[in-house]
């Protein structure tokens, strides 16, 4: 896989796993739950500043600033557009119809009563931070986790195809010595005794 397609491949993933755990965590610290447009632009421009901040290696600092810059953004968006109240009493909220805009992007809860302004307490902000250091936690350790399959899968694979596919036998080559020159020990040896046999002890002047 290319530079390009790994940063979007990272980047997509750490923006639609921030975006569960945000909205998950936004509506357990008792905020309203978030709309389908409130989830569908948090996943939009999540992923564009999560490719954006994705680098080549695995930065510890770039997907730490992504996911804090997400659960930021996520919180204003999910406060600022809330699923629609219902119009009757016990009636189920209409806003995933999809028919009615205004409704669908009417804020609700804190943000309507406080006048469009967005309430931070406390349980929230907890509620944000776990989040942020469970997508950390998950980014890190999954890519690695998805690394070291890959690796074992290709091993395990390579494995299997040595066994199963014939190993192709070549047959050994001769090999050609060169040539020998026999040394004739017992003549050198004649030769040598000749030699010192004649030879006398030097004369005296």
């Amino acid at each position: 896989m290319s530079t390009r397609w790994t940063r979007v491949a990272r980047g997509s993933l750490a923006a639609g796993f921030s975006t569960f755990v945000a909205a998950f965590s936004h509506a357990l610290a008792g905020g309203t739950a978030p709309s389908v447009a409130a989830l569908s632009l948090a996943i939009a421009f999540s992923t564009m500043i999560c490719v954006a901040l994705a680098g080549r290696g695995l930065s510890y600092w770039r997907i730490g600033a992504s996911v804090a810059v997400s659960q930021v953004f996520f919180h204003t968006l999910f406060s600022l557009i809330a699923t629609p109240a219902a119009h009757t009493v016990g009636a189920r909220p209409a806003a995933h119809s999809g028919h009615d805009m205004a409704a669908m992007f009417a804020p609700t809860g804190p943000a309507a009563s406080n006048g469009m302004a967005i309430t931070i307490d406390v349980a929230m902000v907890a509620g944000h931070v776990l989040a942020a250091i469970a997508t950390f936690a998950a980014i890190i350790w999954g890519e690695r986790a998805v690394r070291g399959l890959l690796a074992a899968a290709l091993l395990r694979t390579t494995r299997l195809a040595s066994l199963l596919l014939p190993t192709p036998v070549f047959a050994p080559r001769a090999v050609r010595l060169g040539r020998v020159h026999r040394i004739d020990a017992p003549a050198m040896l004649e030769v040598l005794r000749a030699s010192l046999w004649h030879r006398g002890p030097p004369l005296f002047a």
